[in-house]
């Protein structure tokens, strides 16, 4: 497959791009993060954008899913049976699993999605737990899903897999949101 350099998109277009919803898109252009090329989003500056400020789910030049995203690098290496968890298993899991990741990606992308949606209605504190209860029961079912195709060296099954073990967001996600949810308030 060739990769094709995708320069504009309509808003429709580069939410799919990206995974997430089309309120979402248009929260980035609200934050300021899209740039524009006439009516039609600037793809490259836009995700330029989008991945300094953390939230790009997309590496800016391949517009593949960011391994970073997904596979966190830890202190300690996580060992499952004999095989320690490293980045660079996780690059050749990306390679050999893209539609894995792809599936880990979005389940992620909907634990900011179900928070943004709701942080308006329901204090940061009681959602946190209902959303990283919500994201692993739906990571319990897309990681059954990818068994049917095999599982990963090194692991029992893709549940047992960092792409669907660490947590849907990061402590600095949440501190994000909850310093944009203080910052609506004041």
């Amino acid at each position: 497959m060739t990769h094709q350099t995708v320069t504009t998109a309509s808003m429709a277009e580069f939410a799919r791009l990206h995974s997430v919803s089309r309120k979402t898109a248009y929260e980035w252009k609200t934050r300021g993060y899209l740039r524009f090329s006439g009516a039609l989003i600037d793809v490259e500056a836009s995700n330029a954008n989008l991945s300094a400020a953390g939230r790009s789910r997309l590496d800016s030049v391949t517009l593949k899913p960011r391994i970073a995203r997904t596979v966190r690098k830890s202190v300690t290496p996580r060992v499952t049976g004999d095989t320690a968890w490293s980045a660079e298993m996780g690059h050749r899991h990306a390679e050999e699993y893209s539609l894995v990741l792809t599936l880990a990606c979005v389940v992620s992308g909907a634990a900011i999605d179900i928070t943004e949606a709701l942080q308006d209605r329901i204090p940061l504190a009681e959602l946190r737990p209902i959303v990283e209860g919500i994201i692993t029961r739906i990571r319990k079912g897309a990681a059954e899903c990818a068994d049917e195709d095999g599982t990963p060296p090194g692991f029992d099954s893709w549940g047992d897999h960092p792409w669907f073990t660490e947590p849907p967001l990061t402590e600095a996600e949440w501190k994000e949101l909850e310093d944009a949810t203080h910052g609506h308030a004041g």
